[in-house]
């Protein structure tokens, strides 16, 4: 049975995950939410079935997004930022 959705939010478990190397091995993933981990950068990359990215709450400093087609909602808050968001990493390539 294919993986369909992940969900991370902020468990005792998710605090020990710090990155989500080889998160495009699951192509079939449809959901993703990583809400409260220790995360400070994120490649969400080829991904074909994905239609929602939630990611809140976390340390991210660089988000890259390729090759996820199908992605149509997108939650994204940090409240660890000031207002300064200059060395902040975004790349999107739908």
């Amino acid at each position: 049975m294919p993986i369909t959705d992940i969900s991370m939010w902020g468990s005792t478990a998710a605090h020990e995950i710090k990155d989500f190397t080889g998160i495009n091995l699951f192509k079939n993933l449809v959901r993703f939410y990583c809400i409260s981990d220790e995360l400070t950068s994120l490649e969400i990359s080829d991904l074909p079935s994905l239609l929602q990215f939630d990611c809140y709450n976390d340390t991210l400093t660089s988000l890259t997004v390729s090759n996820c087609q199908k992605l149509d909602n997108t939650i994204f808050r940090n409240l660890y930022w000031n207002k300064d968001v200059s060395g902040f990493s975004l790349k999107w390539d739908k």
